[in-house]
């Protein structure tokens, strides 16, 4: 009998454990049937941060509950610039279906919560960029969603009193910002719409905002720095209620309820594709607005400003002769008046009068030029880099005092932050709408491979992101032209020739076709240039650059002598009558 007891008291302490399980066992939720949409935010695997994946998926997810089965769906719009190549939830594939609009894959949930395991393969085809990155995503809205009621158990005990529940703190407000009437300026910064972070934004609107307020009510003025890229601008969900354009600026104003220290915007913008395509995105952020930065000034600091011109005034009609006063007196007087005229040979010769150009400008003049075709190639790969879209070719091959440099044009200018190569920075030849033209030196020989070395931001997908690639020239495809027609920048690294009194900024080369550009020494006045004799008006001592004799203009030799002398002596005549009645 006591050792039934004993076996009896072994069974109940090894099934302790399973019994304590069941009874302290998570309870599962159970949703009540149906469609719901809730948000599923991409955050980074490791941190709290938004994932990388984030700007190309919707936030905006489907939640499918049916006979307690449930299936997530997530939207992956067309993005032209990136494509989803792959997605995973807990380890799963999706099934997948497809319109005009964007890819919607479904996961079966085998098990419902708020955190989801995910990885994600997405490639950038324009700049060669893939990637393979685990994150996960946080579905919000779940407390939301009807849950279904089970029949309540009786208590086996009576419960506590529940405590009384804690109001939630109410989000602050924005602080409001008042101001006399006046004008004025105030530092502002681009915020992410929900983290602690800089916008996208931060790199195309000026931090420096306009104020002007009249009879409280408030004017805001943004400086957008890329016109072309930046199509719309809303604050507040306001337009501007002006806007000018100024090159690639533009300046746009809004009529503002209040000043406060946050404010939201919006923006349209667009990106040129490699196919000759626009991809067109838009995002939300929020603009913070520094208080203690605010500053008094004047109508004249508005971005865009300009002076209304001056109304001319009206002419006024001669005054009369007042009474004894004979006309021929004020005639008299006006004749007396010298006249202030430049000497009509100076002016002519000074115009003819050429200063020279200073010899270090020929040291910017290529020796040789040529066309040549080239090819930029993957990193380490034997294929087309997705880069070699954005250069257009040929290229311009200069020769210089056995140095060779090579001019290449690039498109989409406004993505790209910095070009690099072994020499550091390249140096910036001109700009024109959306391509822009660098310079680097060839060092070694033409079929030598060049490594290039760029970073590329394009706001809504990518920031910042560091670009490799090669840079094969065609020798065979090369094309001598006339070297004239172009011209060498200077620089202060080894992509250009060393000048003195170049700075190396590309602003010193001219445009193909035009003269060589004026120094400081073009700006002195000419010598007058000597007069020949008295005997010929028509002839000058002067030399032609070609040795000939210089003619001077005409001075008037042929006009009719004897008019001038009729009308001296018909003024002279009323001056005689009233000397005569004086003296009579």
């Amino acid at each position: 009998m006591r050792n039934k007891w004993i076996l009896t008291l072994i069974i109940a302490i090894l099934a302790l454990p399973i019994l304590s399980t069941s009874v302290f066992a998570e309870e599962t939720v159970v949703y009540e049937d149906g469609e719901y949409l809730i948000t599923a935010k991409a955050i980074n695997a490791d941190t709290s941060e938004r994932s990388g994946a984030a700007g190309f998926l919707n936030e905006e997810a489907t939640l499918n509950i049916k006979d307690g089965e449930a299936t997530l769906t997530i939207t992956v719009p067309h993005n032209e610039m990136a494509e989803i190549t792959g997605l995973q939830v807990e380890g799963d594939k999706p099934d997948v279906t497809e319109d005009e609009t964007a890819r919607y894959m479904a996961f079966k949930l085998a098990n419902l919560k708020s955190e989801l395991n995910a990885q994600v393969q997405y490639e950038v085809p324009s700049i060669g960029l893939e990637h393979d990155v685990p994150f996960k995503f946080v579905l919000e809205d779940l407390d939301e969603i009807p849950v279904v009621e089970e029949e309540p158990t009786e208590p086996e005990e009576e419960p506590t009193e529940p405590e009384q529940p804690v109001d939630p703190e109410e989000p602050s407000e924005p602080e409001t910002i008042d101001l006399a009437d006046g004008f004025y300026t105030i530092n502002g910064s681009y915020l992410h719409l929900e983290e602690e972070k800089a916008s996208t934004m931060t790199r195309y609107l000026d931090s420096s905002l306009f104020l002007e307020v009249v009879n409280g009510k408030v004017e805001l003025t943004v400086t957008v720095n890329a016109d072309e890229t930046v199509t719309l601008l809303k604050v507040d969900g306001k337009n501007a209620i002006e806007s000018k354009v100024d090159g690639k600026k533009r300046y746009d104003t809004y009529e503002l309820d209040s000043l406060a220290s946050i404010h939201h915007g919006y923006v349209d913008y667009q990106a040129p594709m490699k196919d000759g395509s626009i991809h067109y995105g838009k995002a939300k952020f929020r603009i913070s607005l520094a208080e203690d930065s605010i500053a008094e000034t004047d109508a004249s600091a508005k971005p865009g400003y300009e002076e209304e011109s001056e109304v001319p005034e009206e002419p006024t009609e001669p005054e009369e002769p007042s009474d004894g006063e004979d006309p021929a007196d004020k005639e008299e007087d006006n004749n007396n008046k010298p006249e202030d005229k430049e000497d009509p040979v100076d002016k002519d010769n000074r115009d003819k009068t050429k200063p020279e150009t200073p010899e270090k400008k020929d040291q910017l003049v290529p020796d040789k030029a040529y066309e040549i075709d080239f090819e930029i190639k993957h990193e380490s790969e034997d294929k087309t880099s997705a880069a070699d879209s954005f250069f257009k070719g040929p290229a311009i091959l200069l020769e210089k005092d056995g140095e060779r440099y090579l001019q290449i044009t690039v498109t989409g200018k406004q993505y790209i932050e910095s070009l690099k190569n072994k020499f550091g920075d390249m140096v910036v030849v001109k700009e024109d709408g959306n391509t822009i033209v660098y310079q680097f030196k060839l060092d070694g020989s033409i079929s030598d491979v060049i490594l290039l070395d760029m970073i590329i931001t394009v706001p809504g997908i990518y920031e910042g992101q560091n670009h490799k690639a090669r840079l094969f020239l065609n020798e065979s495809s090369m094309k001598e032209i006339d070297a004239s027609a172009y011209r060498l920048v200077a620089s202060d690294n080894g992509n250009g020739p060393t000048v003195d009194g170049e700075s190396g900024d590309g602003n010193q080369t001219p445009d193909p076709g035009n003269d060589k550009p004026k120094t400081d020494d073009d700006k002195t006045t000419p010598e007058k240039p000597e007069l020949g004799s008295g005997d010929d008006n028509n002839q000058s001592g002067d030399q032609t650059e070609n040795g000939e004799k210089a003619q001077n203009p005409q001075t008037g030799d042929s006009t009719n002598i004897m008019l001038y002398v009729i009308l001296l002596i018909g003024s002279a005549i009323p001056l005689a009558l009233k000397l005569k009645r004086r003296f009579v």
